[in-house]
């Protein structure tokens, strides 16, 4: 049974999500520039923009969700559906492959998204979103285009494990179990989750490839029962990313995994060869699923909150 979150007063919980979200997001910044001063971190170096990055990621979506459940949620984050012990074993493996085969799907309809054109009378807000995903890209790149193996451990952390472990807490562990409670159909509420899960990082270009990560990774926690594969499989998507802009600094491979460099003809073949081998891999997944398919916790209530 899929573990939901029940609740009497649905826009209350959305107020206290925003709440928690922007309250993790001035915490959070607030101890960075505090940190930072302490260590004497120049700024613009790879310590000033990992330390930025972790610990605004920590207190913004960690944070939150761990706000969220001590006030909404019965049980704290015990509410959340982690599963049963013993179920990695069954999906971890077959995670892993899907996730690989999403990533250059993942890639081609990031391009497809740079061909859709931004209406005129929005060029303001145009301006605005190129600017945070310019920023965004300065920032990413500064810490993975390095040869260094260390450095590529610590990126993985920093870039893979931090924003897996809190964005899927977040939008899988909250705001879809939320969604599904209110309507009761769980298309509805994977779909419009990795709608807010892709507007939520305000890349215009990334908007398709990310609604399609999202619901990839709503899926798979739905099928699974388990919190922990969607935070395995979005380590999986952040990570390979990480692993390949390090061997490509190191000289091991010839492709900008940043910019994206590969021809659309060459990245049209690799995205239906994807398409043709995750087809088999979903179905694989959701057959486990309903073989396997046993309640993994009890179903968590939302506290109504005393407006008093």
């Amino acid at each position: 049974m899929y573990n939901i979150i029940t609740s009497q007063k649905p826009l209350k919980c959305i107020i206290w999500i925003l709440v928690f979200f922007l309250l993790g997001q001035i915490l959070g910044t607030v101890v960075f520039l505090i940190t930072k001063s302490l260590l004497f971190i120049p700024d613009n170096s790879y310590a000033f923009y990992a330390l930025m990055t972790s610990i605004v990621s920590i207190f913004t979506f960690w944070g939150c969700a761990w706000a969220f459940s001590r006030v909404c949620m019965k049980g704290g984050m015990k509410s959340f559906s982690f599963g049963e012990k013993g179920d990695a074993g069954k999906y971890m493996k077959l995670v892993f492959f899907m996730m690989l085969l999403a990533i250059p799907i993942s890639i081609y309809l990031g391009e497809l998204n740079k061909l859709i054109p931004f209406p005129d009378f929005m060029s303001g807000v145009k301006q605005w979103l190129d600017g945070l995903e310019e920023n965004s890209m300065a920032i990413i790149s500064s810490l993975v285009d390095r040869s260094n193996f260390g450095l590529m451990l610590i990126n993985l952390v920093i870039i893979a494990v931090i924003p897996a472990v809190g964005e899927e807490l977040v939008f899988r562990g909250i705001i879809q179990r939320m969604i599904y409670n209110k309507n009761r159909s769980i298309h509805k509420a994977i779909w419009l989750t990795a709608v807010i899960f892709s507007v939520m990082h305000f890349e215009f270009s990334g908007l398709l490839s990310r609604v399609f990560l999202g619901a990839i990774l709503g899926y798979i926690y739905y099928w699974t029962g388990s919190l922990w594969m969607s935070i395995w499989a979005h380590f999986i998507n952040n990570g390979t990313l990480v692993v390949l802009a390090y061997l490509s600094a190191a000289g091991y491979i010839d492709v900008n995994v940043i910019e994206n460099d590969i021809p659309m003809a060459k990245l049209s073949g690799y995205m239906m060869m994807a398409v043709v081998l995750i087809v088999p891999a979903i179905r694989s997944l959701y057959s486990k699923r309903k073989q396997f398919d046993t309640p993994v916790v009890e179903e968590a209530e939302v506290n109504e909150v005393d407006a008093n």
